[in-house]
């Protein structure tokens, strides 16, 4: 009976761990930010995806998107927070040409997240550009 409670436990120990939902072989976009900001981010969002809080310099595990803009070679993400209570917009709203706009649907990325100053409008927002 003994034998019997052992394997019993393993087999569900076993079931319990292999059927545990992760993203490793799911067909996708892999994407990794790091904040470059200077500053911590809160309430991340990439392209209606909930990041979370970003510290400074800190970075995410890679994210799985269904597919992901770029224009020209560079990301197309929608992508907004929250600095020091205020609320920043996505810097790619001036993504609007469209002549190089692609979607890829496959691949691993790693991105920056930079803070740009518009000193025209007083503002500033989020830019996502591809990490060297």
């Amino acid at each position: 009976m003994k034998n019997f409670s052992k394997l019993l436990i393993s087999i569900l120990f076993c079931l319990a761990l292999f059927s545990c939902d992760t993203d490793e072989g799911k067909e996708g976009v892999r994407v990794k930010l790091t904040n470059k900001t200077g500053q911590d981010i809160t309430n991340l969002v990439v392209n209606n995806i909930p990041v979370g809080n970003l510290a400074n310099e800190q970075s995410t595990k890679y994210l799985l998107f269904d597919k992901f803009r770029f224009d020209t070679g560079m990301p197309d993400a929608d992508c907004r927070g929250t600095i020091s209570g205020e609320k920043i917009e996505s810097f790619n709203q001036f993504y609007f040409c469209g002549t190089e706009k692609t979607t890829v649907e496959k691949g691993k990325y790693e991105f920056d997240i930079q803070l740009v100053d518009s000193k025209e409008e007083n503002k500033k927002y989020l830019k996502l550009i591809v990490s060297k």
